[in-house]
């Protein structure tokens, strides 16, 4: 009976065992390998798409990366206008456009005596304001260069040293600032034909008679438009007098161009 007992407890005892033992050899599979198939939490790896899975391997292997080449792009016919628009526009604010890319190197006309202009005087507006040189840069628009007048950056008008001196043939021209640097050509928009301006060269003078006032659009305009408003600052056969500025006093949008002609009475040593 003692043996029959003894002999029954081993076998069971050999079932435990086993059973441990496949519990044991399950948790050591189910590390190496993962979950069983049929667990709740089983992660499934999709493979990776071609081109990820090339970058990955690269990365693995420590080699860099190639950037890919982007792909050309066909132009876009409103940007290329909207460029052509800006590089027109270029420095519009307080500079004015000459005609052409030589002008700038015209020679002035010929005189017996050359008297540069040193002061403008025009009683209608209360200005007394000295004329200094303006400065000339050139700037590229559409792959063309220009020759392009600054104002000076004070109360003085700008003289175009490329035009006439006071009292010679040709077309003798001035900027100025409207609404900085002490607004030299503050009030020029209410100047009106028939008004004297006159200019000076040390004690010499000439006045001059209004004989045209222009309000042109400028600013955000096609460069067509710019080289035809810069017509009016070109060598001309008459004798006479340009001024030119920016309006309206709050923007820089259109040019203000005053043209006046020699009046009859006249103090000039020529």
């Amino acid at each position: 009976m003692s043996r029959s007992k003894s002999s029954v407890g081993l076998f069971v005892l050999g079932i435990v065992l086993f059973a441990w033992s496949a519990s044991q050899f399950s948790i050591s599979l189910q590390k190496t390998f993962g979950p069983h198939l049929g667990d709740e939490e089983q992660v499934v790896e999709e493979p990776l798409p071609e081109d990820l899975a090339t970058l990955q391997a690269e990365i693995e292997r420590g080699i860099e990366p190639e950037t890919p080449t982007p792909e050309p792009t066909l132009a876009d016919p409103t940007e290329a206008a909207r460029q052509t628009t800006i590089a027109a526009n270029l420095a519009a604010e307080n500079t004015f456009l000459d005609l052409s890319a030589e002008s700038a190197a015209t020679p002035r006309p010929t005189s017996v005596k050359f008297k540069q202009p040193d002061r403008i005087l025009i009683p209608a507006i209360g200005l007394d304001a000295p004329v200094k040189k303006a400065k000339l840069q050139l700037v590229e628009i559409l792959e063309k260069k220009y020759p392009q007048w600054s104002a000076p950056n004070e109360f003085a008008a700008g003289w175009h040293t490329n035009t006439a001196g006071l009292g010679q043939k040709g077309n003798l021209v001035l900027n100025g600032h409207h609404n900085v640097y002490g607004e030299v050509f503050g009030k020029l928009a209410d100047i009106q034909p028939g008004d004297e301006i006159i200019l000076f060269s040390g004690s010499d003078f000439l006045t001059y008679q209004v004989t045209n006032r222009m309000i042109l659009p400028e600013k955000y305009q096609p460069l067509e438009v710019r080289l035809q408003n810069a017509q009016w600052l070109e060598p001309t056969q008459d004798e006479r007098l340009t001024l030119v500025t920016c309006w309206p006093h709050d923007n820089n949008t259109h040019r203000l161009v005053v043209v006046a002609k020699p009046a009859v009475d006249e103090n000039l040593d020529r």
